[in-house]
C-alpha cells in the first residue's frame, strides 16, 4: 500500500495510526486495565499494551525510512494532488474519530462497571 502513495502523505497515514494505537492504549499503561479487546489471557497486561505500543511506534516510523513514491516520483510531487491532499485528510480525521469513539466507549463502559 505506501508504495502507491506520495512520500510525506505516506508518512502522514502511518503516524496518525501509529498515535491512534498509541493512544488507544495508554489508559492500559497508566492503570493496568486493559480495553476489553486486550483482556484475554496470556502475558501481562502492562507487557502486551508495551509490546503493541512499540509495534505502533515502528509502523509509525516506517516509511521514513523506505521511499514509498512509486518509480519516477509521485504525481503532484512529494504531498501528491489535491485529491490526494483531501483523501489524506477525510482518511485522517475518520481515525480520529474512531480513536475517539473507542476512547469515549470504553471509558463509558468502565464507569457504568464501577457504578453497579
Amino acid at each position: 500500500m505506501l508504495a502507491a502513495l506520495p512520500q510525506h502523505i505516506a508518512e502522514l497515514e502511518t503516524v496518525a495510526v501509529g498515535v491512534a494505537a498509541s493512544v488507544l492504549l495508554l489508559p492500559t499503561l497508566i492503570t493496568g486495565r486493559p480495553p476489553q479487546t486486550l483482556s484475554r489471557s496470556g502475558p501481562p497486561k502492562h507487557t502486551r499494551a508495551i509490546a503493541l505500543c512499540l509495534l505502533a511506534i515502528g509502523f509509525a516510523l516506517s516509511p521514513f525510512f523506505v521511499n514509498a513514491e512509486p518509480r519516477g516520483g509521485a504525481k503532484g510531487g512529494h504531498w501528491g494532488t489535491t485529491t490526494d491532499r483531501l483523501i489524506a485528510g477525510v482518511w485522517v480525521a475518520a481515525l480520529a474519530a474512531i480513536v475517539g469513539y473507542g476512547t469515549l466507549h470504553d471509558r463509558r463502559s468502565k464507569r457504568r462497571k464501577m457504578e453497579s
